[in-house]
């Protein structure tokens, strides 16, 4: 692989980016782990609530005001779609109400929902920022989405190294 010639100055910015890259990677690694340990505690009954906003920052970058007016919108949108009495796969009757909203990025975040039985439940919700018509995603996440939260980071520090290496090819 041939490298083209970079000045000194614009060697260095390439290796400030990439160090600053390494280290949210490792930050995202380490809350992802500490995520996974939160949840193995809450499946032991260790602790009882789940609470990520004391560990979870935005990195950085707030969430616009428009962003999360939405999400609001959306996670009560979702509570008041959950806490239909017809709906399939409610078997108990439940009814959900949002409890709060975490972001936990400028275009992502964790909502908990109170359900009526007690209980309570954890979407991650995603921002889709399509230019024509932005919107918010999300899943009610179980504990099978956590079991390979660390094969996720791995797997992306992967494809960062190989694609790193793409930015210096003709």
């Amino acid at each position: 692989m041939k490298l083209p010639f970079v000045s000194r100055k614009q060697h260095q910015e390439l290796q400030e980016a990439f160090a600053q890259e390494n280290y949210n990677n490792r930050i995202l690694a380490t809350k992802l782990k500490r995520i996974q340990e939160l949840c193995e505690d809450h499946m032991n009954n260790r602790i009882g609530n789940l609470r990520f906003a004391t560990i979870v920052k935005t990195g950085g970058r707030e969430m616009r005001k428009d962003v999360a007016k939405a999400l609001y919108e959306k996670a009560n949108e979702i509570a008041f779609r959950y806490s239909k009495h017809d709906r399939a796969n409610n078997f108990n009757n439940e009814s959900f109400s949002v409890e709060e909203i975490i972001p936990i990025s400028a275009q992502g975040a964790m909502v908990v929902f109170s359900k009526s039985t007690g209980k309570k439940a954890l979407a991650h919700f995603i921002h889709v920022d399509h230019p024509k018509r932005p919107f918010w995603q999300y899943y009610i996440m179980g504990s099978q989405h956590f079991i390979n939260l660390h094969m996720l980071t791995e797997k992306y520090a992967e494809v960062e190294k190989h694609n790193f290496k793409l930015n210096f090819q003709d």
